[in-house]
């Protein structure tokens, strides 16, 4: 799909989708990371906590070289989070 749709050389699609697969990969272990949680330091009579929060909405405005790659990275690292994005895609590969 991305050869047709944006005219990319095969071997560069390849590279771009297979990119995108070790993004989603190194997010979904983070994920796990994220909700195993992180118990820092506690000295006698205190307990610490470490909490990850969401900070809202996430805008991914990607470029149009790397159709795949940049958006699927920084989208799945945004939801990963818990935020929610907005997508925007460049224009000569959002067809």
């Amino acid at each position: 799909m991305e050869v047709l749709e944006t005219a990319k050389p095969w071997r560069e699609a390849d590279a771009d989708v297979a990119e995108a697969i070790d993004y989603l990969e190194y997010y979904g272990r983070e994920a796990i990371a994220l909700e195993n949680g992180y118990r820092p330091l506690s000295l006698p009579g205190e307990q610490n906590d470490y909490v990850y929060r969401p900070r809202g909405i996430a805008l991914v405005i990607s470029p149009w070289n790397f159709p795949l790659a940049i958006p699927t990275g920084m989208t799945s690292a945004a939801l990963v989070a818990g935020n929610a994005v907005i997508l925007k895609p460049a224009e000569p590969s959002s067809s």
